[in-house]
């Protein structure tokens, strides 16, 4: 699909900094979709976002994940490979926003800005995520990384196949989004998906589900194809037109990215019923069919409820969202009424 120049631009810099923390071999893992378009057939046809990392090292309070994340990042910044790209040393703006408060998280995130220069250009921003304190019940793996310009690299510690899986799949159960499915039909599909790493992807997403109390059943509705089930408002049809065909409905927010936006929508069905057989063969293709025998089926409390139910149990897992505590602490005795 066609880049745009800032858009370019955005991916050479982050791949700069991901060729440097790769020689560092620092332990810090990648994550998101800087890996996980690089096991689509064609890179090109899923646009990455921002970076995402995780510290691999545990980090007990802020005062120690400062320290270590800005030697990382310090390190990193000040590495010359003579690519034309140039980092402002990161001790020259050490920062991590909100940190103190992140801590109270199970699983801290936070972020940062890289300062940079590209050729001549003059100096530029981009935001840098990074995650610590999560522990990996798959572990990490190398990545043949190829990047948009120059040759590939080793990334020595990468999210394994079992775990992008299992964090989509989970993602999806709590507040589906389109391109997290549109992720899973590559991912799925992939050479290595074998029945030993879907055994891996059931066991982390089952452990996801009792660390957070979503309902594991509702993976029946996905495996099954039933989107409609696991959208509650707006629904699947309508969050579906807003992503695929830009038909924007009372609900969608100018947030939400569209799918031409991250897809090449030419790999796109039209309809969301298409997309819905797509997803339903996909997990049929890589076995899933097969081990929903071992999972309860979904709560029978109306569709709608339990999935405003189980996406608000996911944000009152974050500190940051004490609106959603309060209402999930409403509809959570009204699931335990209809359960």
């Amino acid at each position: 699909m066609q880049l745009s120049d800032d858009k370019r631009r955005e991916i050479i810099v982050y791949e700069a900094f991901l060729r440097r923390a790769a020689q560092l071999e620092l332990p810090f893992l990648l994550k998101g979709s800087y890996v996980t378009r690089q096991y689509f057939d064609d890179p090109a046809d899923r646009l990455p976002g921002d970076m995402d990392w995780l510290c691999l090292e545990h980090l007990p309070d802020a005062a120690a994940a400062q320290q270590t994340l800005n030697d990382w990042a310090t390190r990193v910044t000040e590495l010359d490979l003579g690519d034309g790209v140039r980092f402002r040393s990161f001790r020259e703006n050490a920062f991590w926003r909100m940190i103190d408060y992140a801590m109270a998280d199970d699983f801290p995130t936070v972020n940062t800005d890289l300062g940079y220069w590209l050729g001549d250009g003059e100096l530029q921003e981009l935001p840098l995520d990074v995650s610590f304190n999560l522990p990996l019940s798959v572990p990490s793996v190398p990545l043949r990384y190829q990047p948009l310009q120059g040759a590939p690299f080793v990334v020595p510690y990468s999210a394994p196949l079992a775990l992008q899986v299992a964090w989509k799949i989970h993602q999806t159960l709590v507040r589906p989004r389109f391109k997290d499915l549109f992720d899973l039909l590559h991912l799925l599909g992939h050479a290595t998906y074998t029945a030993a790493v879907r055994q891996q992807t059931l066991q982390a997403l089952l452990a996801e589900c009792r660390a957070d109390g979503t309902d594991p059943g509702r993976l029946h509705w996905l495996v099954e194809g039933r989107l409609e089930r696991l959208f509650a408002d707006p629904s699947a049809e309508a969050a579906w037109n807003y992503w695929r065909h830009g038909l924007r409905g009372p609900r969608q927010y100018w947030y939400v990215e569209t799918a031409p936006t991250i897809i090449n929508v030419s790999t796109l069905p039209e309809t969301l019923p298409d997309f819905a057989a797509q997803v339903r063969a996909a997990f049929e293709a890589a076995g899933f069919g097969a081990e929903l025998a071992a999972v309860p089926r979904p709560s029978w409390l109306p569709a709608a409820v339990a999935t405003q139910t189980a996406t608000l149990r996911y944000h009152a897992g974050n500190t940051l969202d004490k609106a959603a505590a309060r209402h999930w602490s409403l509809l959570d005795r009204i699931w335990q009424w209809f359960k």
